[in-house]
């Protein structure tokens, strides 16, 4: 991906549409906050280039870099020109191999996809978890051009699920949360960081504001346990409550700009940094 891209770029008005992968959490908050963004959950790429041509507010991502052995680095995908970007960590998840729920073909790592007969699963080329899917091939040193593959991708977390359920395909790479949403079978690989991209002024925006608080009650905590699927910051199963920041800039430099939170508040400027969050804002 190269996406070169400054905070004066956009002028026209940007589209209130959170854009990107799908997360079944975050999908939830942002109907139940009343954060009034629309969703168009096309894939993690999708988003990225969505919100570099001012399509879309925000973007949902978990884009793996085998390289360098992390998720989501704006460099990488090529938004380092973006000099008001901002990543927000949503959550850290848990992707795996996604079975039947009575696993009839004994599946048990990854290497058995390349069996025989086996049907995979799988998603859009600029999907966050086909980039993951790649790297895991690679490293278990498996042809890709040797599987049976499905004979169409799947769009969503939730459609891959689906699939596997319906007896389209017997494994496929996935959330535990969208496992769990369709009774089958998971065998976790690898956690992921799930982070929401932004423009700066964006996260200032009601609509960011509504989410973010929303996120810190406890009506939304005990809907994280209830969908688990990971480790996270906090208690909640599966999802953090935008306790950990990550505010990203070309040049990594931190400026005088701090973000604060409290439990049932909204974010707001501060002197005062938390103490488990990872802050710096592009220089102005």
């Amino acid at each position: 991906m190269n996406h070169l891209e400054g905070d004066d770029a956009v002028s026209t008005p940007i589209p209130p549409v959170l854009a990107g992968s799908q997360d079944p959490l975050l999908e939830w908050a942002v109907k139940e906050s009343g954060a009034e963004l629309a969703l168009l959950c096309q894939g993690s790429g999708d988003g990225v280039q969505r919100l570099v041509d001012g399509r879309a507010m925000l973007a949902g991502m978990h884009i793996w870099h085998a390289e360098s052995q992390c998720y989501n680095d704006p460099a990488t995908l090529g938004l380092s020109g973006m000099r008001d970007l901002v990543l927000i960590r949503w959550a850290k998840r848990q992707q795996g191999l996604l079975l039947a729920a009575d696993n009839p073909h004994q599946l048990v790592r990854l290497e058995d996809i390349a069996r025989p007969g086996i049907r995979v699963a799988h998603r859009q080329p600029d999907a966050g978890v086909s980039h993951l899917l790649q790297s895991l091939l690679a490293r278990h040193r498996i042809d890709a051009k040797q599987l049976r593959w499905a004979v169409h991708p799947s769009l969503s977390e939730d459609d891959l699920a689906l699939a596997i359920r319906q007896g389209e395909a017997d494994i496929g790479l996935g959330i535990e949360a969208a496992a769990r949403r369709q009774g089958l079978a998971f065998i976790p690989l690898q956690q992921e960081h799930f982070d929401l991209a932004m423009r700066r002024r964006h996260y200032f925006e009601p609509a960011m504001q509504r989410l973010l608080a929303f996120a810190r009650c406890e009506r939304f905590g005990q809907r994280a346990e209830t969908l688990g699927g990971g480790m996270t910051s906090v208690s909640w199963g599966g999802w953090c409550t935008t306790r950990e920041f990550l505010f990203h800039c070309c040049d990594h430099r931190p400026c005088s700009m701090n973000v604060s939170y409290s439990r049932r508040s909204n974010l707001r400027d501060s002197s005062a940094r938390p103490a488990n969050a990872e802050t710096s804002v592009a220089p102005a």
